[in-house]
């Protein structure tokens, strides 16, 4: 091992500039995050005395942010699940302001959970970013009487904006026809479903229900650039809100909120984290 260390110094000695890099020093993969084209990983070690601990460095930076989250997401992690929790016990005892109130500091943590991440420089990312505010909001409105119109427009907004982002991973003229064969079958199954319950608000539900089916497909079209999480994340979204329809329409029932709002959370901490990744 020493031997080939000091052979490697010898050579870039006698080469000089011109000499081609040792063969183990291209092992670092650049890392982007979705929308974003890779960049070179440490872009200044050209004159690092040791090029290949420089590379290797900088891979093993990669590989943790990849795989580890930072104590401040961490942090934010456990305050949504918590809020989640204690949002949940709030239905079943019927608390309104605790409910109002733990909504509101886990819809709160996903958004500042995603400003913490360093994919914002990229479409993808602001994108994101604004879908996440939106849902924040619908949060907020949904908890008011009268407001649940207002909540429906601000979560329209937030499909709209994943939509956007997952396009600007994969132009949606390249997403699976296939995939969305899959998801319009349940789209469609939720629209005959929920039609005798829906009165004045029947073309409304079914554009969003559209919305929803079309943000299901890119998240899932996109799965292979943009990272499991996305395609996990835009599932339970969707899932999450036939949950809200049921408890709406259909029949009011703590068991369609006992899963459905952890399903919720856990989708906008999926999308908030592919920012940091």
């Amino acid at each position: 091992m020493v031997g080939d260390f000091s052979m490697r110094g010898d050579r870039r000695r006698l080469c000089g500039a011109s000499c081609p890099p040792h063969p183990r020093t291209r092992e670092a993969k650049p890392h982007s995050f979705p929308g974003e084209e890779p960049s070179r990983i440490l872009r200044d070690t050209s004159q690092a005395p040791n090029l290949e601990y420089a590379r290797q460095a900088g891979q093993i930076r990669v590989r943790s942010r990849t795989l580890m989250n930072s104590p401040g997401e961490v942090a934010l992690i456990a305050v949504v699940a918590a809020a989640v929790a204690a949002l949940v016990a709030a239905e079943l005892s019927g608390r309104r302001l605790g409910a109002v109130v733990a909504k509101t500091v886990a819809s709160a943590g996903f958004v500042l959970l995603a400003l913490l991440g360093s994919g914002l420089a990229t479409p993808y990312g602001r994108w994101v970013l604004l879908a996440l505010a939106a849902c924040m909001a619908g949060d907020v409105l949904l908890a008011v009487p009268r407001a649940f119109a207002a909540g429906l427009a601000s979560f329209l907004v937030a499909h709209v904006g994943y939509i956007v982002a997952f396009s600007t991973v994969l132009p949606p003229r390249a997403w699976p026809r296939l995939v969305a064969a899959v998801v319009v079958v349940p789209g469609v199954a939720a629209a005959v479903w929920l039609w005798p319950h829906l009165g004045r608000l029947r073309v409304a539900v079914l554009a969003y229900i559209a919305v929803i089916t079309l943000m299901t497909w890119g998240a899932i079209a996109v799965a292979g650039r943009a990272g499991w999480m996305t395609c996990a994340a835009g599932i339970l979204f969707y899932v999450s809100d036939l949950t809200v329809a049921r408890d709406r329409f259909v029949v009011r029932r703590f068991a369609s909120r006992a899963w459905g709002l952890p399903a919720y959370y856990l989708a906008q901490v999926l999308f908030a984290l592919t920012l940091s990744r």
